[in-house]
């Protein structure tokens, strides 16, 4: 508590305080577009305060769409079909524990689950704020007829004043919010609450005269800040987790502190969007100030023979004319986008009729390089982040090595933020399993291919189709036909979980019909296997309908159930001259010709 009492009353902060706060308003401002203004300076000498105010208001920042289309390649980690998810229980009621502790969870983000704020919030913080501080916290609950249920809490850069860690593991953490303080330790937690009541700080000043010292009065602890206020330490029960329930968001690395704190994943393109902001200022400037057609006509002089230029000078004062409101011209429209020069005096400056109104277009040359440029700056983005173009409108004709180069750069670049999600899910999971008194015999685990298999469905079936013209082993074929039936049931895994049960009782999976029919005509292949072959599917379906938790069980207790049903098939066809099904010799011919 001393040491707590010490930060606290000395408002000391560690030592990358400012540098990971600054980075979190630039983040902010990048992503939200809010704060980019402050950050477009004065960027020439003549312009003044009123000419910079409207700068600002002329702008229209396009960094966060920037941002956005970056970031939006980052929303499809959780999505990918090459992500592995396993939450099971080895002891006990393993079924019943598995769908309690899945039922905690689905309610850890309020209506949402944690692999919902996972797969939304968690990318959120590491595009605004990556040195962020995930707290699982609970209300108080009574273990004897409650479980807890545990919920996140965002100790934001700015709030998580001071932190510590001993071989890359979180011994505390102190955070401030509202003028309180809670510091977050391994068995407790416990939480420094600022005295108000002024009779309250008026009792303390009498006892207590040192800045950061602890002092018990009437068994609770009080101390004062070096600015003269004080507070009350609030002790919590003791958790007992043996660990911090807390981690920080960031994956990606601050190389600026030798990794000690993190940095957004596009942080690399900084440069190119501070580039954006002056270019992307200077070209709604010129589009709305010069590219347009300016207007020039003839008119008369102001008819006011006192008014000169649309000024009225007597007795040593100046004021508009009243009759061409100093104009100096007597039009009766708006000046505004026209230019007026005047009539000519006599034949000698007569002008030509073509004269008498003219337009004057703008140069659109210098328009077109700075559209240009930001162009190439917001290509650059992609390319700093991804070393890859494989995100931009504009591709030119790649081979088909060129552009898995380009989209192998990207999984390199998406692959760290996989394994830090996947860390970060299976650490919170253990946290909140540790807190419901769930985590005895838990096995968590969760892993990402390094393709993510980010292919369509349309993609895996011509792939089905090159792999079995090409002949490749039936494993192969097994597993394109695994991600094909990822991508139909991404939204039902349950339904995925029921393929993959039958599909691996599916005795010729994975072969061409000529193989199938061969092996159903061939005498070494047993009764039993047809059977199961030619009935596969009545089989499961009646399966299913009398135990729909077929595919959660053990595999010894399937196959029993599995052979029981073939067994009674085959029961019934003994003795019949059951016959493998033939392909027609008149459709086999076809196909040829047509493939002819």
């Amino acid at each position: 508590m001393q040491l707590f009492a010490n930060i606290v009353a000395n408002d000391l902060k560690h030592p990358y305080y400012e540098r990971v706060t600054t980075l979190a308003d630039d983040y902010r401002a990048y992503v939200t577009g809010e704060g980019l203004d402050d950050m477009m300076e004065q960027f020439t000498m003549r312009e003044d305060e009123t000419a910079f105010e409207q700068r600002k208001k002329i702008t229209q920042h396009i960094i966060p769409s920037v941002v956005s289309n970056i970031t939006s390649v980052e929303r499809k980690v959780p999505r990918s079909n090459g992500k592995t998810r396993v939450l099971a229980y080895i002891e006990g009621e393993q079924h019943k524990q598995a769908e309690e502790l899945e039922e905690i969870l689905k309610k850890f983000w309020g209506t949402m689950s944690l692999d919902e704020w996972m797969a939304t919030r968690w990318i959120e913080l590491n595009d605004v704020d990556p040195n962020t501080f995930l707290v699982v916290e609970w209300n108080a609950f009574d273990p004897m007829e409650e479980i807890a249920q545990p919920y996140p809490y965002e100790s934001d850069s700015h709030q998580a004043v001071m932190f510590e860690y001993v071989n890359n593991v979180l011994q505390y953490l102190v955070d401030c919010n509202g003028g309180n303080y809670t510091m977050y330790m391994k068995n407790q937690t416990i939480r420094a609450v600022q005295i108000v009541d002024e009779d309250e700080k008026d009792r303390l000043k009498k006892q207590i005269e040192e800045p950061g010292v602890l002092m018990e009065i009437d068994g609770v602890f009080y101390f004062k800040t070096k600015e003269g206020d004080f507070y009350m330490i609030e002790i919590f029960e003791p958790h007992n987790l043996d660990m911090v329930p807390a981690f920080r968001v960031g994956y990606k690395r601050d190389e600026f502190t030798d990794g000690h704190t993190y940095v957004s994943p596009y942080h690399d393109c900084v440069p190119y969007l501070k580039k954006s902001i002056k270019a992307n200022s200077e070209m709604d400037l010129t589009m709305a100030l010069h590219a347009f057609p300016q207007k020039i006509v003839t008119a008369k002089k102001c008819s006011n023979p006192k008014c000169n230029n649309g000024y009225i000078y007597e007795e040593g004062s100046v004021e508009k004319c009243k009759v061409c409101k100093g104009e100096g011209f007597d039009v009766h429209t708006s000046a505004q986008d026209i230019i007026y020069v005047p009539i000519p005096r006599d034949s000698v400056e007569q002008l030509s009729l073509d004269n008498m109104a003219r337009y004057i277009t703008p140069e659109v040359a210098l328009i077109e390089f700075q559209r240009q440029y930001i162009e190439y700056l917001t290509e650059e983005c992609m390319g700093a982040v991804f070393n890859s173009d494989v995100f931009t409108a504009d591709q030119v004709a790649t081979t088909a090595t060129e552009k898995r180069i380009d989209l192998d750069n990207v999984y390199d670049t998406l692959y760290p933020l996989s394994v830090r999600f996947a860390k970060d899910w299976e650490h919170t999971v253990k946290i909140i399993a540790r807190v419901t008194s769930k985590d005895k015999g838990l096995i968590v685990r969760m892993t990402f291919s390094k393709d993510f298999k980010f292919k369509s469905k349309d993609d895996y079936i011509a792939d089905r189709k090159a792999a079995q013209d090409a002949g490749v082993p039936d494993a192969i074929l097994r597993n394109i036909d695994d991600e094909i039936m990822k991508v139909d049931t991404a939204e039902n895994p349950v339904e995925f979980a029921v393929y993959k049960t039958v599909q691996s009782f599916d005795p010729f999976s994975g072969k061409t019909d000529a193989e199938i029919a061969s092996a159903l005509a061939s005498n070494t292949v047993p009764f039993k296997v047809k059977v199961l072959y030619n009935n596969i599917g009545w089989i499961f379906d009646e399966i299913f309908l009398e135990h729909p938790d077929f595919y959660e069980w053990d595999r010894r207790k399937q196959n029993k159930t599995v052979d029981a049903k073939v067994e009674e098939i085959a029961t019934e066809l003994e003795g019949q001259n059951t016959q493998p099904p033939k392909f027609e010799e008149e459709d086999k011919e076809g196909d040829e010709g047509n493939e002819e």
